[in-house]
């Protein structure tokens, strides 16, 4: 399948005019998306929507798609990673998503992030997307970063609202966007999951939270089933991913 990058980027943007502020603001992303990739381990990336390119990429991204250092944020041989169907489906949520927040005022529309499961070769990854820069509707920067899913496909394509627990999911066979209630947990099971995550057994959990462990598996059972998943290692990754910790 004849892959082009500017695929992604037929939507009207215009990125800063080559002036002290716009290059003050590429310097500030560039330190701060290099800052973020040392603390997370993330993989992270960068889009200008008006020169259409990547201005960065972490390395970490370039050895999961084996590009060579040289061509580290080169956004083509990235784009050559993605399976044709795949593809496919980045091209229909690059349009959807960027119809939807035109629709918004400046202030709501960093407000939001988008986020997909798709394949790097045979690798499944979870991308977050989400404007940093907006003006007049039109999103000038754009920052994504990649994680690991806690879904087994392609797919799951989330729009939220920071601050919002519900969210909005797009359906490829209904072509629309679908509101969805979003999961709560209560204090008890956030303390579970928060305790689990730092490694404590089910005895210590307990003891944390003054509960016996049969309590404390009972507590677990019901968390997998609201979050739909079927071990504490998913249940954490769902968390991680829809911000419930």
């Amino acid at each position: 399948m004849d892959k082009c990058v500017n695929d992604f980027f037929e939507y009207p943007n215009t990125m800063f005019s080559d002036n002290a502020d716009g290059n003050l603001t590429i310097v500030t992303a560039l330190h701060l998306a290099s800052a973020f990739t040392r603390i997370s381990g993330n993989g992270i990336y960068m889009v200008d929507y008006e020169k259409n390119k990547v201005f960065f990429m972490s390395e970490n991204i370039a050895r999961w798609c084996g590009i060579p250092p040289e061509k580290v944020g080169c956004y083509d041989e990235y784009v050559e990673c993605v399976p044709d169907s795949d593809y496919k489906m980045l091209i229909e949520i690059n349009e959807t998503a960027f119809k939807y927040l035109q629709n918004l005022p400046d202030d709501e529309i960093i407000k939001y992030t988008l986020s997909y499961n798709f394949h790097l070769h045979k690798l499944l990854v979870h991308q977050y997307f989400t404007p940093v820069v907006v003006e007049n509707g039109v999103i000038k920067i754009g920052l994504f970063v990649l994680t690991t899913p806690s879904e087994q496909e392609s797919g799951r394509i989330i729009m939220r609202r920071y601050g919002n627990p519900d969210f909005y999911e797009y359906s490829r066979t209904q072509k629309k966007w679908e509101h969805k209630d979003g999961v709560v947990l209560s204090d008890i099971e956030h303390k579970v999951l928060w305790l689990s995550a730092q490694g404590n057994t089910v005895e210590q959990i307990g003891e944390g939270i003054h509960k016996s462990p049969d309590t404390v598996k009972t507590y677990k059972k019901r968390l997998f089933k609201k979050l739909g998943v079927s071990s504490i290692s998913e249940a954490l990754i769902y968390a991680i991913n829809n911000r419930l910790l």
